[in-house]
């Protein structure tokens, strides 16, 4: 577990001891692949770096299966109309997907009734914007020091505003 928050956090003050072939500190190693490696190829932890991505992987693909079997036909009958003239998103994609997962999980649209895909696809059309996969930007943004550093950032600046308007 300590390496693997180790790996998300993206520090590398261990590196030498985790990722460089040479003189292995056993301690560290808990795995017991280990032993079976060859250290002229592979360090301590090169195996468990690659289950992670292997899982992260897994993870975005099973996500996008499980979105293929949510689909409903009536929500494909549905036409939204989207205004004429389209707002162009200016922050980062990830800013968007950040800002559609909180959106998501307070269930802000259709009483929650509303998949992640459709509402990703409906903030796409929205916002002239084309997010990509947005179960892996999520991934990445988990892994972040600061998860909601946008969520974060939106907070502040309306306070700030307020607190400006009280002033007047």
């Amino acid at each position: 577990m300590d390496f693997y928050k180790y790996y998300r956090n993206g520090y590398t003050h261990f590196d030498t001891y985790y990722f460089l072939r040479g003189k292995p500190d056993v301690q560290l190693a808990l795995d017991s692949f280990y032993f079976e490696r060859d250290s002229r190829f592979s360090t301590c932890y090169d195996f468990a770096v690659a289950k992670v991505i292997a899982n992260d992987m897994l993870t975005v693909y099973l996500n996008n299966e499980l979105v293929k079997l949510d689909k409903h036909p009536e929500e494909e009958q549905i036409t939204v109309s989207f205004p004429k003239v389209k707002e162009i998103w200016t922050e980062s994609k990830t800013d968007l997907v950040e800002l559609l997962y909180a959106l998501y999980e307070l269930g802000c649209f259709n009483f929650g009734k509303i998949s992640l895909i459709r509402l990703a696809n409906y903030l796409e059309n929205v916002f002239n914007i084309s997010l990509g996969d947005v179960y892996r930007t999520y991934l990445s943004i988990r892994g972040r020091t600061n998860r909601t550093q946008f969520l974060d950032q939106l907070k502040e600046r309306l306070i700030a505003k307020m607190n400006k308007d009280d002033q007047k």
